[in-house]
């Protein structure tokens, strides 16, 4: 992965978590990092790499972007920026559209006026209900849908890969999702509410995500992709969430209360997406157990 060292890239949405562990990466890997965020972002993931890396405000505006990337002159620009929320109000209506269709769309506007051919996107598997080929579980999904749909009006212009994301956890990550609760759960020896248990997850551990993501742009650098390719970042092991629990008790030495009484949410998929292409030349190299074991370790460390 040291091909990589000097190449400049631009990250978009570095100030959540994989975003922070993907500029963290690449900044230890020797690549010349920046990032664009909100003014009104919080730094606090990327906190212990801010003075190794060059940060571009963005405004709401094309301007921004485009003056951004003109500084910056990255090679090639992850985007992972994105407002996600399953369950949303009305109000959340306008960021949700700005954040993951219009400031992609001046990204990709930008890069072909600045002359930067190479784009990471960043999608999901909620994208693909009951296994169809494009079935949105939420807003959010359909967000995420459109601006693929965009992107390959940009693949005239610019090589794009995007990269169709699970289910994914790591230490010291503020996200609610699973592999938190229960973590939480079995440090403070809490109630844990939960639906009734019965969906598959496809799960990885967040290094694994992050090699992808450096695989990818491997991909583009030597120019083995050209215009827009799709291809999914999946475990290929599906665990139904009851075995999940109990894997994690194995794995902590401790039994953890959840009740199963919670509904299933609105748009909760069943059975993940598996009838992506598996990015090439990458696979997952930590396994769950593993995984979940760094999880409780590092955790634990950052305690004491």
């Amino acid at each position: 992965m040291s091909s990589l060292k000097d190449i400049p890239v631009l990250i978009t949405g570095a100030t959540g978590y994989i975003g922070s562990c993907l500029a963290k990466r690449l900044v230890t890997i020797g690549c010349k990092v920046s990032v664009l965020v909100r003014s009104s972002s919080k730094l606090t993931l990327i906190e212990p790499i801010c003075e190794k890396i060059d940060i571009y405000q963005y405004d709401g505006t094309y301007e921004s972007v485009e003056n951004s990337i003109k500084l910056a002159k990255p090679q090639i620009v992850y985007h992972l920026a994105s407002f996600a929320s399953i369950q949303y109000k009305s109000s959340d209506i306008n960021n949700m559209v700005h954040s993951n269709v219009l400031f992609g769309t001046f990204l990709a506007e930008a890069m072909v006026n600045c002359n930067v051919k190479y784009l990471i996107n960043t999608s999901s598997y909620s994208q693909h209900v009951n296994q169809e080929q494009y079935n949105p579980n939420s807003l959010y999904a359909a967000t995420k849908q459109a601006y693929e749909d965009i992107l390959r009006f940009y693949s005239t212009k610019l090589n794009i890969i995007n990269l169709v994301l699970f289910d994914n956890f790591g230490p010291n990550d503020p996200r609610p999702k699973i592999m938190n609760l229960l973590y939480q759960s079995f440090v403070e020896k809490s109630t844990l509410l939960m639906s009734p248990g019965e969906q598959y997850l496809d799960l990885l551990y967040i290094e694994n995500v992050i090699d992808a993501y450096i695989v990818a742009a491997k991909h583009l650098s030597t120019g083995r992709i050209k215009g827009f390719e799709r291809f999914s970042v999946s475990s290929e092991n599906r665990i139904k969430l009851k075995e999940l629990v109990r894997l994690f008790e194995q794995i902590a030495k401790s039994t953890i209360d959840v009740r199963w009484d919670l509904d299933y949410r609105p748009g909760e998929i069943m059975v993940p997406w598996n009838k992506g292409r598996l990015l090439p030349d990458w696979q997952p190299r930590i396994p769950l157990e593993d995984g979940i074991r760094l999880l409780i370790t590092k955790n634990h460390e950052k305690k004491t």
